[in-house]
């Protein structure tokens, strides 16, 4: 599977599997046993290009429908004979699906809010949670879940690791060391590859980078639909992130307390996400939603600098590409490179969510 059929992928698993979805999800849309087009199926099997965790025993899911309903369980496994599930999540098929549910969700949203360490927390399966947390992280996470190789990785990084060594600590030296020009499927596939015990080695795949085409003329306005869209084209179906909306209400927070209350800040004039009128100076943001600090340079730049090419202000322009994260080592040597480079002011910045 080539990585624009891996993005269509994801975007299809979160527009099937939105978490408004899942509040509502039943038992039966959730188990392993129930067919092909349930969540954990989804999560096992029909993203499997995504990180694989198959070949796992049912009860990473916290609860299955059984096959064998004559095995009787006892301990840490319940049954109904229907239904097998683990003791520590409910004495009860439904108690038990509940409480699974709750975690389900927690490990959702501290994925999505970039709390990452608090997954570790939920009594969900690693395998399981980890997976799940990777696939609403927006491809922040690295999705490997083979705990010898991410040892090896962490090793590889100068990360000590122990009995106690956290996966939540492994994923976030990963993310420290991600290379500024590799995409994150690349960087992913050469983690795998080198320290995985598979021979087989082959090239790594350059990513294209795609742009948004740009109009002229369009006022300046305000935001009010924090939904989650779906947009779907002959092409592919691909989520409206809430996220962008998120940031530039974030950032405009972030600039009244810098600037002032009453600072002149405008939203999407002339398509430019975010700009502030200053006596002597025009900032222009551009928001990415993108994993890290250089993929949302490399997303906005092209963007930032056709604003600038077309705004007819004469006042002195500051370029600004603004992300959720912070930048890593590499991250910050390539801003240094571009700022090098452009006889432009130029920033980035991540806003905290």
């Amino acid at each position: 599977m080539n990585n624009s059929e891996k993005d269509n992928l994801l975007s299809e698993f979160l527009v099937e599997w939105s978490v408004d979805h899942l509040l509502e999800m039943p038992i039966e849309q959730y188990i392993v046993g129930g067919g092909d087009h349930t969540f954990c199926y989804w999560v096992e099997t029909k993203t499997k290009d995504l990180g694989n965790i198959k070949g796992q025993n049912s009860f990473i899911f916290g609860i299955y429908k059984r096959k064998e309903k004559s095995k009787q369980y006892q301990g840490r496994y319940k049954s109904d004979g229907e239904f097998a599930w683990l003791a520590d999540f409910g004495e009860s098929k439904g108690a038990a699906f509940r409480n699974v549910k709750t975690e389900l969700l927690k490990v959702i949203d501290h994925s999505e809010n970039g709390r990452f360490s608090l997954i570790e927390e939920s009594n969900l399966h690693p395998f399981f949670k980890w997976k799940v947390a990777y696939l609403y992280s927006g491809q922040r996470l690295i999705p490997i879940y083979e705990k010898a190789v991410l040892n090896r990785i962490a090793g590889h990084f100068g990360l000590k690791v122990t009995k106690t060594t956290k996966i939540s600590e492994i994923q976030e030296i990963m993310m420290w060391n991600k290379p500024a020009g590799m995409d994150s499927w690349a960087y992913t596939r050469y983690l795998w590859e080198r320290f995985s015990p598979s021979d087989t080695v082959t090239e790594i795949e350059n990513i294209p980078i795609h742009t948004t085409g740009i109009a002229r003329g369009r006022r300046a306005s305000e935001i009010h639909n924090l939904q989650t869209q779906v947009r779907t084209t002959t092409a592919r179906t691909s989520i409206i992130d809430p996220k962008h909306q998120r940031l530039q209400l974030a950032l405009r927070e972030k600039l009244r307390d810098e600037f002032g209350e009453d600072s002149n800040i405008l939203f999407e004039q002339d398509y430019v996400d975010v700009k502030l009128i200053r006596p002597d100076q025009v900032c222009l943001y551009e928001v990415k939603t993108h994993p890290y600090a250089s993929d949302c340079i490399r997303a906005a730049l092209g963007q930032l600098l056709t604003y600038t090419f077309s705004d007819s202000d004469e006042r002195k322009k500051k370029l600004v590409v603004v992300g959720q994260h912070p930048p890593n080592p590499d991250d910050l040597r390539f801003i240094g490179f571009i700022k090098g480079i452009l006889s432009i002011e130029f920033e980035y910045m991540n806003v905290d969510l």
